[in-house]
């Protein structure tokens, strides 16, 4: 399973899938993704073959309203995704 989708959250920020994957040390993804500013574009590049991509989420803020928009991706997208090489990958 993809580390940042372990929640079953409907949606992940990108940074919120990014984090854990760069700081597990058994898997390889701190020595290749070494431009914190690049990572969101590799991720979506590496995602995109399997039919993932990123999506404006709009969080909604404890008072109801909604925040500032975030980059990130819809927890369906991965259900659906077919059986992605990329993802096996980054499952580690």
């Amino acid at each position: 399973m993809l580390v940042g989708l372990a929640s079953r959250a409907p949606r992940v920020t990108t940074a919120d899938l990014v984090e854990p994957l760069r700081s597990a040390p058994a898997l390889p993804w701190r020595a290749t993704w070494k431009d914190p500013a690049a990572v969101p574009r590799e991720l979506a590049a590496l995602l995109a073959p399997c039919g993932i991509a990123p999506a404006k989420l709009r969080p909604i803020m404890p008072d109801g309203r909604h925040g500032s928009p975030v980059q990130g991706y819809v927890r369906a997208s991965f259900d659906l995704a077919a059986e992605p090489e990329p993802l096996r990958e980054l499952a580690g």
